[in-house]
């Protein structure tokens, strides 16, 4: 005799209290920030309706799909067909997007992750499935997206023999292994996964926060980011970058005084200021960055950095430049400012935490700093980038060799900017003379020596006696020599 049990036959995620979910509808966006909306439970059907209109959107991979959005308001569904739905968008690439207000729950969250981008102007991607496809998926900032393990739905009106057991089982099965596939394509992160298997029923786990946007790539919409930063918020966007890239879990580290230096000094209206952070000076190998905030019109925060003894190279922008914030090798983008916030920030209250940082920031920058002299002569060995001449009334001379009876090259006016020669750092080189070698180990040591001590005196007289010189390149690319006095971040 056959044993009968009450079983729903499709795997599905338990949909939200408050009565059975309409049937899932697919319709057009509003074409500006939706290409197409679906809205109600994901049911059987949906994946095909969507594969059916999504290649006529985009019909060929060789141009971007940045502006093309499926919309979701969604309490759930079937996780096998939210599956299928999350393969549609992946071929044709489209992101996903929940605006103000609306949510995305259960099975509507795995399919929210699918949401993919063609950018073919990018390389290849071996850890998603087609080449230039990228995760592409933004949330407002009063949106729900919300995470819970699959569980099957009984129903009390129908009974079922074994083998349709059996066969809801294998479908469960296949829609686990399906999860396991996105891991190991990169669209799910394994931490991701963990925590959804570890939250059951109405017990969500919510993406609500900074720190979870960021670690889950997940755009924010509608944040208000800060325009501009004071010390504690680039401590806070070093040590995010860094555990963000080379972790899978992230906290906010408490603020330590004393770890940040302002190398370049913001303008009257706070922008341009670049600063060195070095969190944990004390070790000898450990991580450090350089923020900076654009004084360009985005007012974008520019961040990159180093981690470990191999100095691995870390975030979206190239050191290459201390100086000069404009001289990034990558062009920066808006998403970056978000750095600057502590990761416990819930997303609906970035604006009040940008707003408080802004405050900060123009009360520390009240406060007079050096104009970067100090931050160049403490790197004393070598400069990368582009620096400015300073502490001069009018020019400085560039020379043939290190020394002033060297032929002149070209004059350099006041504020003008030199560059570190191809190789992107310029090492020092001493003015052969008396007490050259007490400069040369001096400088040697000078990121170590203690400001305001003998040493540092000591370092500045030699460059105020012009002992070091630095090999650069002038705005017309003519290469010489100029006295380490007249340079400054």
């Amino acid at each position: 005799m056959a044993m009968w049990i009450r079983v729903l036959l499709v795997c599905l995620f338990l949909p939200l209290l408050g009565g059975v979910a309409a049937a899932g509808q697919l319709e057009a966006g509003d074409g500006r920030s939706c290409r197409l909306s679906f809205t109600g439970e994901i049911t059987a059907g949906d994946a095909a309706a969507l594969a059916r209109v999504v290649p006529a959107i985009n019909p060929s991979t060789s141009q971007s799909t940045y502006d093309n959005w499926l919309c979701l308001d969604s309490p759930g569904g079937s996780l096998a067909e939210a599956l299928r739905m999350g393969q549609v968008l992946r071929a044709g690439g489209m992101g996903t997007r929940i605006l103000a207000n609306r949510q995305c729950m259960s099975a509507c969250a795995i399919l929210f992750m699918s949401g993919s981008v063609f950018d073919p102007d990018v390389g290849f991607n071996s850890q998603i499935e087609l080449s230039n496809v990228y995760p592409y998926r933004m949330m407002h900032v009063t949106a729900r997206l919300g995470f819970h393990r699959p569980s099957i739905r009984l129903d009390t009106d129908q009974l079922f023999d074994a083998e349709q057991v059996e066969r809801s089982f294998d479908v469960s099965t296949e829609a686990s292994l399906e999860l396991v596939r996105l891991v190991g394509r990169g669209i799910l992160a394994t931490d991701l996964v963990e925590e959804m298997f570890s939250h059951r029923g109405q017990d969500f786990f919510y993406i609500d926060t900074v720190g979870k946007s960021l670690r889950w790539n997940i755009f924010a919409d509608g944040e208000v980011l800060p325009r501009l930063i004071d010390s504690r918020a680039a401590f806070h966007a070093c040590t995010a970058l860094v555990q963000l890239e080379t972790t899978s879990k992230a906290t906010d580290i408490p603020y330590r005084p004393g770890t940040v230096e302002i190398i370049k000094s913001p303008r009257a209206d706070g922008l341009g200021v670049m600063m060195w952070v070095n969190p944990e000076p004390d070790k000898e190998y450990a991580f450090n960055c350089l923020v900076g905030l654009s004084s360009e019109a985005e007012q974008t925060l520019v961040i990159c950095g180093y981690y470990g003894p191999k100095l691995r190279r870390i975030g979206p922008f190239r050191c290459d430049s201390v100086g000069d914030v404009s001289e990034f090798f990558w062009q920066p983008t808006s998403f970056t400012s978000v750095y600057a916030l502590p990761l416990d920030t819930p997303l609906a209250a970035m604006a009040t935490t940008s707003r408080k940082i802004e405050v900060r920031a123009r009360s520390e920058f009240a406060r007079s700093y050096p104009h970067g002299r100090d931050a160049f002569r403490r790197r004393c060995v070598q400069f990368q980038g582009r620096v400015e001449i300073g502490d001069v009334q009018n020019f400085v001379t560039m020379r043939a060799a290190p020394s002033f009876d060297a032929a002149v090259v070209s004059q350099l006016p006041l504020r003008s900017l030199v560059q570190a020669p191809d190789d992107n750092q310029s090492r020092f080189e001493m003015l052969r003379g008396a007490n050259t070698g007490a400069c040369e180990q001096l400088c040697q040591s000078s990121f170590v020596i203690e400001k305001g001590s003998a040493d540092w005196r000591a370092l500045n007289a030699c460059y105020d006696n012009h002992a070091i010189w630095y090999p650069v390149f002038d705005h017309d690319y003519q290469r010489g020599y100029v006295s380490g006095k007249f340079l400054r971040y």
